[in-house]
This record gives structure tokens, C-alpha cells and sequence, in this order.
């Protein structure tokens, strides 16, 4: 995934791997929910994402940060 997205709805991983092409290339409005069979790779560009539920592969090899951060409504991995 390459160029700035300003998508703000949930993104569902649920096979296969979404990788990033860039810098904050995952939108920061959107949270991302990651299953089991799927993977979301920060390929060594940081990103600024709006959650994330990860029962899947996050491979997280810089740094990931949150857009923002609510009681309750704090990032998960499982």
C-alpha cells in the first residue's frame, strides 16, 4: 500500500497480508482488526494507526503509534 489514505472506516484483515509501501500509509482514522490467517506489516515504514485488534501476524519492525487513545478503547493484541 503506497500514498496518504484518509479512509475512516474499519479495515478487517482476515487473510493475506496488507504491507505498507511508505510512510503513514495506514490511515490513522481507521482501526484495523487483524484475524487469524492475516498479517499487517509495517515493512519498516511507521504508521499512525486509529486502533488495532490483532488476533492475526502484526509485523512490527519500526515504530507504530495510535492516533489517539480513549478510555476503553485502548489498542489489543491477542
Amino acid at each position: 500500500l503506497t500514498g496518504e489514505s484518509t479512509y475512516s472506516g474499519l479495515t478487517k484483515l482476515v487473510g493475506g497480508v496488507l504491507e505498507a509501501g511508505g510512510m503513514n500509509v495506514f490511515s490513522k482514522n481507521s482501526d484495523y482488526t487483524v484475524f487469524e490467517g492475516g498479517a499487517l506489516s509495517l515493512n519498516g515504514y511507521g504508521q499512525t494507526l486509529g486502533g488495532l485488534t490483532c488476533s492475526g501476524q502484526l509485523i512490527p519492525d519500526t515504530e507504530l503509534s495510535f492516533s489517539s487513545a480513549t478510555a476503553g478503547a485502548s489498542p489489543s493484541l491477542n
